[in-house]
């Protein structure tokens, strides 16, 4: 045999072979072993599944990044510096249905406890509005504006005049006296052209039903191939020693056939037909 080569041989066929199953075969592996199908409940909410996940559920289970919690028996969405009470998950829509906390049936005096608004919203983000704002006002005097709705008799300020105004509004909107109080966010199914016709008692029964948000899904799952260490479902896990395990495996066997040398030498070797003597 020539000197520098030798026959690529049915073992080193063998061996690459396996080399490369195995390597593609890891992914298949993470994907099984951390499979994101899973389904968790909470009080009301019971379908709670990919790409959602309970803090309390397995860490393989949905995408970390929408992690909901289970307070007290019930589901509550962290978001920004809120935590907002989750009503629905539909996955049809992808959407999921949230209230402020702040709000109370039957009782219109009650307020939402954080502040939202879609400003808060940018493309790309987890979640995207698809709802309302609704901006609460304070007038040091009274104003006739017909995008005004007074908030008296449910919300009464001694010295100032309190009125909510449907839609995004900017400091020039405001009439003279007038300051934004706080924003929240209200279901555009339930938004009425002529909203200014309607009692303060109906915009507070509209926010008690709550407001969705889009969550961004792309059918990328994301799967736990190790501690801090994710990767799209589907995709190989390298799991920070695998390869280079799988390496020194090869290695240690085309050593007793050869000679000594570093197992990508070995594999280029084995691949190219080249001699490692």
């Amino acid at each position: 045999m020539g000197s520098g080569t030798r026959p690529f041989t049915l073992s080193s066929w063998v061996l690459v072979v396996a080399f490369l199953g195995i390597n593609l075969l890891s992914g298949e592996i993470c994907s099984a072993k951390y499979n994101y199908s899973c389904a968790s409940s909470c009080g009301n909410i019971h379908n709670i599944s990919y790409p959602f996940r309970l803090n309390r559920d397995p860490e393989h289970c949905g995408d970390s990044r929408y992690m909901l919690h289970c307070d007290n028996n019930v589901t509550v969405l962290h978001l920004y510096s809120g935590k907002y009470l989750v009503l629905a998950l539909n996955y049809d829509h992808t959407t999921i249905q949230v209230v402020d906390p702040g709000l109370e049936k039957n009782n219109c005096s009650s307020i939402p406890r954080y502040p939202l608004a879609n400003s808060n919203f940018s493309q790309g983000g987890l979640y995207n509005s698809s709802s309302q704002s609704v901006t609460f006002i304070k007038c040091a005097n009274p104003v006739s504006s017909s995008l005004y709705v007074v908030t008296a008799p449910c919300i009464n300020n001694l010295s100032k005049t309190g009125y909510v105004k449907l839609g995004s509004t900017a400091a020039s909107d405001l009439e003279d006296g007038c300051s934004i109080e706080w924003t929240t966010m209200m279901s555009k199914s339930l938004y009425k052209e002529n909203y200014q016709n309607f009692s303060y008692r109906y915009i507070h029964n509209a926010l008690m039903y709550g407001f969705e948000l889009n969550y961004n899904s792309l059918d990328l799952a994301f799967a736990q191939c190790g501690p801090n260490v994710w990767t799209p479902l589907g995709e190989k896990c390298y799991t920070g020693g695998f390869v280079l395990d799988l390496l020194k495996s090869i290695y240690d066997y085309e050593a007793q056939l050869f000679s000594s040398g570093d197992p990508i030498s070995i594999l280029t070797a084995i691949i190219t037909g080249k001699s490692v003597f």
